[in-house]
Formats: structure tokens, sequence, C-alpha cells
């Protein structure tokens, strides 16, 4: 299943190959160029048989393509050229129109594959180079194939090749000799020593072993700011990779995106405030995210609140993802439990406010209110701007997990020493 289907590389090819140049240093020099993912269309669901349920799911698709069209829309009122990926793309390359088109092996073995909503969760540009990082060689293909030129595209994860002869071809087995054979990591987990609940599984121990999620680094000119709780040695490998980079360990244990946003040169928005950034950016200015009384948001605020709050307790509530319908309709929270896992993801970790997109040294996209990030931004002379991202706690997905930015503005520079 590891290729992009006929249909969808006829969809890709008629894009006509938008990606002409891929160059970012950092994340808040004037963007050009960004991709921004896609979710199937609300028909998808038309085979569901209860008509509440299917209500439900086809809303949840209408609501998040609505908010992502207006997404759409605002970035190229700020001059962005946008890139979308088509409704219907999965993350394993795949193109489906309908519930029908999902092979029975997905229902059986896990429930449906994730929508390409989330590109940035894969996908870092450093410099000049498009880095794949994860290991369904599906979704690379798909950027790929919206790419003029493949000298900027690295596959850096397992050798593709290698890979889909192994798995999808069905030839040589993958042994533990063929993956010490990749030439690629092997990248480790803080407790490496320990062994992967899915280590008898060679296909697992692959995905966990050769692969890392791109928000794990952030880029600031010439160095790179690495999380080192989960790969350890992701920072190491990078830097062998590209010379021309310095690194500095921060121990989120998580994605960066998702506790920090460095907003412009000597500014930094950040939910962490137990963390100490004195040496991960020295000099500049640290503002701590605070929960907002005067939000805009309050009733879905107060509700999802209470949800983190029962999910922390282990009261009442498994699931780590949150959307207004799951308080209301057991059998949507059950349907999503059981076959739509793999769209949801554990978002009571994420704090939204810092998952931004900075689209110049003066606007920044931010998905909902907050009166202290709000007041900070303009006191530095940025321009806050909601753009709705109504599912976000269903998608486990801000702005910036939404998109990637392929092009901007400006070269590399060093942004600490002197």
């Amino acid at each position: 299943m590891f290729y992009v289907d006929k249909q969808l590389q006829k969809i890709l090819e008629n894009k006509n190959k938008p990606i002409k140049k891929v160059k970012a240093y950092n994340g808040w020099d004037p963007l050009k160029q960004i991709i921004l993912g896609n979710v199937m269309n609300p028909s998808f669901f038309d085979d569901v048989r209860d008509s509440k349920l299917r209500d439900l799911l086809q809303k949840l698709l209408y609501e998040t393509q609505e908010d992502l069209d207006n997404f759409q829309q605002e970035l190229e009122k700020a001059g962005v050229d946008v890139v979308r990926i088509p409704a219907g793309t999965l993350q394993d390359g795949r193109y489906v129109e309908s519930m029908d088109q999902v092979m029975a092996d997905d229902w059986s073995n896990g429930g449906m594959p994730r929508p390409f909503i989330t590109p940035r969760d894969q996908f870092i540009t450093l410099g000049e180079n498009l880095i794949y990082t994860n290991v369904t060689p599906g979704t690379a293909r798909v950027i790929n194939t919206l790419m003029e030129d493949n000298k900027y595209f690295v596959y850096d994860s397992l050798s593709m090749f290698s890979f889909e002869k192994q798995m999808a071809i069905g030839s040589d087995p993958i042994t533990p000799e063929t993956i010490d054979a990749i030439p690629l990591g092997p990248f480790k987990w803080r407790d490496h020593d320990k062994p992967h609940p899915m280590a008898n599984d060679m296909f697992f121990k692959c995905i966990n072993t050769y692969c890392w999620d791109a928000p794990f680094v952030t880029r600031v000119g010439d160095t790179l700011v690495v999380d080192s709780e989960d790969k350890i040695n992701v920072g190491p490998y990078l830097l062998k990779k590209f010379p021309e980079y310095k690194q500095v360990n921060h121990a989120i244990g998580g994605h960066n995106d998702g506790t920090f946003c460095p907003l412009k040169p000597g500014h930094i928005i950040t939910a962490a405030w137990h963390i100490d950034y004195s040496k991960t950016f020295p000099g500049w200015d640290v503002h701590v995210v605070r929960d907002d009384p005067n939000s805009k948001e309050k009733m879905y605020d107060r509700d999802m609140k209470k949800f983190q709050i029962l999910r922390d307790q282990k009261k009442k509530i498994d699931r780590t993802w949150w959307t207004p319908e799951a308080k209301s309709n057991e059998q949507f929270t059950k349907f999503v439990d059981k076959w739509l896992h793999q769209w949801t993801g554990w978002s009571v970790e994420s704090i939204f406010e810092v998952n931004s997109v900075v689209v110049g040294p003066d606007l920044v996209f931010f998905s909902n209110y907050n009166k202290g990030v709000f007041d900070y931004c303009e006191s530095i002379g940025i321009t806050p701007h909601i753009v709705p991202f109504r599912h976000r706690h269903f998608w486990d997905g801000g702005l910036h997990c939404l998109t990637l930015d392929v092009l901007r503005e400006g070269e590399m520079q060093n942004y600490f020493d002197g």
C-alpha cells in the first residue's frame, strides 16, 4: 500500500509541480509558499446507516474542511502561495472518496488510516532541503510529486527502496541484519534499554527505530533546537548530515511546536513555565502563556478543561481527544475510538496558543484568542490574527501542524552569538 495510487497521481500532476524551490532557515522570515493539509469530503461517510452518527461524522469533516478553506484564504490574502493536499489523500499515499474504498484490512487491523492533514509531523524544511522524517513512503511521494526539482528532497528516514521492496513487494523479509544495513539511524529512545511493547514486530521496530517526528526540531538560523527527551540522538545525526548547523538540546518529551514558538528574533512564547530557556534561547525574552479568563471561546474552553481534568484523573474518560459532540453522543465516541483512533492524538498535552504560523515579522496566525498572548504580540510590533480551527482537539493539531513552510525569504544567520 506504500504508493501514490493512479487517481491521486493524476490529481497531483494536474497541479503542475507548484513547488519550484525550497528554502527556510527559521519560522519567522516572510513566508512565500506553504503546504496545507486536508481531509476527506463529508460524502466519505454517506454509507453510515445510522443517520445521527452519519450527521455527526459528516459535520466533523465539513467543519474541518471549512476551517482549512478559510485558513487557505487568509494565507493567500497575506500574499502566501498555498499548495493544498487534495481532499481524500491518506497518509499512506492512497486516495479515497468513500468508506467502501478503504481496504478491509484497515477496518480489521486498527481502523481507518489518518488523512494527510498534518504535514508538519513528517516533514521539515532545513535550509534548502525538504526532509522526510517518517516511515510511510506514500506520504513522501505525495510531496515529491508536487516538487519540480528532486534535488531539494531528502529521504531522511528508512531507505525507501529497501523498505518498500521488503514490506510492500514482499521479497526478502526484514531482519535485524537488513535493519542494521540501512545507513540511517538508529534513533534511540530515552528508555532505549527497555524493550518496546511491539519489539517482536519487525515492522514496528523499524518505525520506532528509524524514524523521528519533524517537530522535535526547531530552526533558529544556524542553530537547531532539538528535543532530547524522545529520540536522544536525532541532533547529532542531523549535525553529521548537515554540518553547517549547530545544536542545542531542549528536554520537552514531545513536539516543540506544542510547547513554544519563536515569534521573531529575541522573542518566544511558551506554555512550559518550568523550562529554563536561558541556555536554549540566551538573551531572548520569554513570555509564558497563561489560561485566559477572557477567552472568546468560554463555553468551548470550559468544556475542554472539564475533559482534561477528568482525563488526568482517569475518571469516566479513557480517550485522548475531544469535540463538543463527544459529550452528547456515545455512539459517536465509540465509533471514533474503535475505527478512527488513527485520526486522533494526545490532544490534552498540546497548547494550541503556541502552535501558530508566523507569516512575517509583523503578522502571526493563531487558532484561538488569548489576551496575554495577543497583548504581548502587539507590544513587540506583531499583529495577532485569529484563524479558527474548531476541531484542533480532535485532530490533535494546531495551525502549525496543518502546514509545512517550504519557502521563506532570508538566509542563514546566527541569532545568539555576539
